[in-house]
């Protein structure tokens, strides 16, 4: 098979993300914000740019969590669009992609979780909260009555984000390992 160039792949993730944000009125543009927009964005800027940490990091994010709580989103409303799906799928072709010709790199969960943690906590401050991205304003309903008040359940899910990208690192690590310089 041939390599597909980055930066084909990055100008891709540019192109969905800008269809997506284009199928967005103004009340809801701060949805992309969500943790996999951002993702996809930082996938984008290291194919762009040769960053393949950054790549990493995103695809970590898309591959742990975020395909997953949209995944779990679309089943609970039972409604997406063609864009989102793109903007969600894409993402993860070219993480998969990029990750098997250049391996998975060391030390990307720590980074990682703390760059996606401190985007949660900021969009508490910069979002509005009758959108809750990132649950930043209010837990998810169906946890509400367990988790309580938004900080007990943003460090809820901040720990099990950290759980889940140990998780996926190590089965990214065994599946694509870095390559060995020599």
């Amino acid at each position: 098979m041939k390599r597909l160039p980055s930066r084909v792949l990055g100008l891709a993730l540019v192109g969905a993300l800008a269809l997506h944000t284009a199928s967005k009125d103004a009340a809801h543009l701060q949805e992309m914000l969500w943790l996999c927009h951002v993702a996809t964005l930082l996938m984008a800027l290291g194919l762009l740019a040769g960053w393949h940490r950054w790549v990493a990091g995103g695809f970590l994010l898309h591959v742990a969590f975020g395909t997953v709580g949209w995944f779990i989103d679309v089943l609970e409303t039972r409604d997406t669009t063609l864009s989102s799906v793109l903007v969600h799928m894409l993402p993860l072709v070219a993480g998969a992609l990029e990750v098997r010709w250049k391996g998975w790199p060391s030390s990307v969960v720590l980074p990682t979780w703390l760059f996606f943690t401190l985007w949660v906590i900021s969009c508490h401050w910069t979002t509005d909260p009758a959108l809750n991205v990132n649950m930043a304003h209010a837990p998810w309903g169906p946890l509400a009555h367990v988790l309580g008040g938004v900080w007990v359940s943003g460090a809820f899910n901040s720990a099990v984000l950290l759980g889940l990208f140990v998780l996926t690192d190590a089965v990214l690590r065994r599946l694509n390992p870095a390559p060995s310089v020599g």
